[in-house]
């Protein structure tokens, strides 16, 4: 479990420990949206927990671990796309430089970003594998 997950865990924790009129459903509305479904779900869960709603509870829990997971997951995605993104422009880069190699005869400099290039798509291609295995959800 990564810095943020453990942040917004506790997060979730510390909301549940407060009586329900401590936190309104508008504040909810201005926290960014995966933190804004969370809230959302929290509020409606300290709700029902004093209602000893015991099949509230249950769906309400289930649903604020799915929203956690997909956040987490929809987190990695973006970290992924904007890594993918820097290798992109960097390869995008090298083949320039690559095409004045060779066009100024310059084999040494050519093989030189040739090699990163290859470097480049390797990383690229490993990094989509890894982006196929992070979770989707339809939150």
């Amino acid at each position: 479990m990564n810095k943020t997950t453990k942040q917004f865990v506790v997060t979730c924790v510390l909301l549940s420990t407060l009586p329900a009129f401590a936190l309104s459903l508008d504040d909810c509305k201005e926290l960014p949206d995966c933190e804004a479904q969370a809230c959302e779900v929290q509020y409606k869960l300290n709700i029902v927990k004093r209602q000893y709603k015991q099949k509230e509870i249950d769906q309400l829990t289930l649903e604020l671990e799915e929203i956690t997971e997909f956040c987490e997951s929809d987190k990695q995605r973006s970290i992924f796309i904007g890594e993918m993104d820097a290798i992109y422009k960097e390869m995008r880069l090298n083949k320039i430089k690559l095409d004045e190699a060779l066009k100024e005869g310059q084999t040494d400099s050519a093989k030189k970003y040739q090699t990163k290039i290859d470097k480049n798509k390797t990383a690229i291609d490993k990094m989509s594998t890894q982006l196929g295995q992070i979770k989707t959800s339809s939150h």
